[in-house]
């Protein structure tokens, strides 16, 4: 193995990470250091990480009997399953609607959210005026702000404009905590598009709106399906402002109304409860399915810069 010189300075052949990486595989070469050190580890942070979604679905099918009495039956299995409780949230109350109004909610504030961060982001890396810098860093710090501070003055706010009840002030509301994170997401992603492309452009011509829409996004499309799948999570799952500024069962969304409607003092409906959150996770889950790989590789772009 022979290192090159170059200016003076000792670069390392590639041999020398193929060697490292070599050695490092000949640990795991025998079944019992996998066991330990790959597979035990991996079984416990999966068993952590699913037990919960695998406990809401068993309550959401047992019976009511079975909900409470742990000592006559086990409470981490059932021979008798039912779809009752299903069936009373789909057919026998308001899901349907609260479902729609979350749905709603959400994809109306993540897309104006979006757009608000796609003009932010660009104009911060690209034009490069004066503060561009110090902007981007206190958008970021704006996101740190907890939302039980902000909803008080935004109530306020909120109450002036006469949308309290009404889904339009959570559409109006929710970008004060999407756009801060999504801008700063995307400018770390626009950062790894190289520049030249845009100067090539400029040169022919082009506008910046021009490069923004058809060189830029359709480069930054992991980007945007990362910042998309962030903002419409949060959207879906926000308790605070949805509990705060609805109060008409028929205008809330799933995480407020399921607590608020199936829990009658302390009687806790579990059954109803766990069947409610088990189907509104459905529609986030299957998101997360089909972009999970966009996902990463866009928190990759953007952690790098």
């Amino acid at each position: 193995m022979t290192d090159a010189t170059q200016s003076g300075v000792r670069v390392e052949q590639p041999s020398v990470a193929r060697e490292d990486n070599a050695e490092g595989m000949e640990f795991l070469e025998t079944f019992k250091r996998r066991l330990v050190f790959t597979y035990l580890p991996l079984g416990i942070i999966i068993l952590v990480l699913l037990f919960p979604f695998y406990w809401m679905a068993l309550t959401a099918v047992k019976p009511d009997e079975q909900l409470l009495d742990m000592e006559t039956f086990s409470p981490f299995w059932t021979w008798s399953p039912t779809f009752k409780h299903i069936d009373k949230l789909l057919f026998h109350s308001n899901y349907p609607k609260w479902l729609w109004n979350t749905m709603y909610v959400a994809s109306a504030a993540t897309a104006l959210s979006l757009f608000a961060s796609v003009l932010a982001a660009y104009a911060i890396v690209r034009l490069q005026f004066r503060g561009a810098q110090l902007v981007g860093g206190l958008i970021f710090l704006a996101y740190l702000v907890p939302p039980s501070i902000l909803f008080i003055p935004l109530a306020s706010i909120i109450y002036q404009y006469g949308l309290i009840d009404s889904p339009l002030s959570l559409i109006l509301v929710y970008p004060t905590i999407l756009i801060p994170f999504a801008t700063w997401l995307l400018m770390g992603y626009f950062k790894s598009i190289p520049f030249e492309l845009e100067e090539s452009a400029l040169m022919d011509g082009a506008t910046r709106f021009q490069i923004l829409t058809k060189i830029v996004l359709p480069l930054a499309v992991p980007g945007l399906i990362s910042a998309f799948i962030f903002c419409f999570t949060l959207c879906w799952n926000e308790f605070i402002y949805a509990l705060t500024f609805i109060s008409t069962t028929g205008n809330k969304t799933v995480p407020v109304a399921i607590v608020n409607e199936f829990v009658d003092g302390d009687i806790y409906r579990w059954g109803s409860l766990m069947a409610g959150a088990l189907v509104g996770s459905l529609p986030l889950v299957i998101l997360y399915t089909f972009f999970v790989e966009h996902y990463v590789s866009a928190m990759t772009g953007a952690v790098k810069e």
